[in-house]
């Protein structure tokens, strides 16, 4: 049976604990549970805090790349036009292939293509945040003749901005 005692001064008499099957709780018990909980909450509050400032910081990294990648995107397709091109050109060289060997050629172009857009890519994401930005994006354009697109808009819908990030990731091949 339990007692909860919460009146001051107290009804019930504290010796009733002794009894066996008998449990008596004064406003002083209460008052250590709540403390107890208090302690708990305010540690799990802290969790929560650190855990929310690591997205905003992710939040904000991925913002600031943002505009880096309408030149990756221009990057991809560059490449995969050339990609494209040279296996059109092999095959009227190499004649009729199986479907296997025309999976196995595509395989290996993807690949290559991937790896060499690898590290270019790798490097203009980290240093999108940077100062250096403005200047690497530029000699990229000019390196690789890349046309420029519009910026990608921050008010784009959910759907735009999924298949714009799945067209970057898919074309970007492995990552480190």
């Amino acid at each position: 049976m339990f007692f909860i005692d919460i009146a001051v001064p107290r009804d019930v008499d504290p010796e009733m604990n002794k009894l066996d099957g008998i449990f008596v709780y004064d406003i002083d018990d209460l008052h250590g549970a709540v403390s107890s909980h208090v302690v708990g909450r305010k540690k799990e509050a802290e969790h929560a805090e650190s855990i929310i400032e690591a997205e905003v910081e992710r939040f904000h990294v991925r913002l600031q790349s943002l505009h880096v990648v309408p030149t990756i995107v221009s990057l991809q397709d560059h490449f995969e036009t050339i990609r494209q091109a040279e296996l059109d050109r092999a095959r009227g060289r190499l004649g009729q292939l199986t479907p296997e060997q025309e999976m196995a050629v595509e395989a290996l172009s993807r690949g290559i293509v991937n790896k060499i857009l690898h590290t270019p890519i790798t490097r203009l994401k980290s240093a999108a945040a940077g100062p250096e930005i403005t200047t690497l994006v530029e000699a990229f354009r000019k390196i690789f003749n890349l046309q420029p697109k519009a910026p990608a808009s921050l008010e784009a819908s959910p759907s735009e901005e999924s298949s714009s990030s799945e067209k970057t990731e898919a074309h970007s091949g492995p990552r480190s």
